[in-house]
């Protein structure tokens, strides 16, 4: 088995320490119920896609906007935390996505109960 390549694990970490600090820190009410999904990182580290969700508010286009533009205002503040916090030689720069997934997820299950009820 090939050893995990250092992004992916700087991305667990770095996914780790995101998702307490909006938890614990981060007082913006736009922020509250986000939850970090997942973190691409790119492989010099310099650079980190944060994929988010809303929880409870799946499918709301405009609770996601609301979200994202809180993450962004936060990010200055996070990438600080973040990069005390993990000690890196750079601190990623941190730009945020919605991640659809969950989303998606529920539109197939969707689908499928509504193939289902017609069998």
């Amino acid at each position: 088995m090939a050893a995990p390549r250092r992004a992916d694990r700087v991305a667990r970490e770095v996914q780790k320490e995101l998702s307490d600090l909006l938890r614990r820190e981060v007082k913006d009410p736009r922020v509250r119920d986000a939850t970090v999904s997942r973190v691409d990182m790119s492989d010099d580290l310099r650079q980190a896609t944060v994929y988010v969700a809303a929880l409870g508010k799946v499918g709301d286009q405009e609770r996601s906007e609301e979200l994202l533009a809180g993450l962004r205002a936060a990010s200055g503040f996070l990438q600080g935390k973040l990069g005390r916090n993990l000690r890196l030689r750079s601190t990623p720069r941190l730009t945020f996505a919605y991640d659809a997934g969950l989303e998606n997820l529920i539109h197939v299950a969707e689908l499928l109960s509504g193939i289902e009820d017609e069998t």
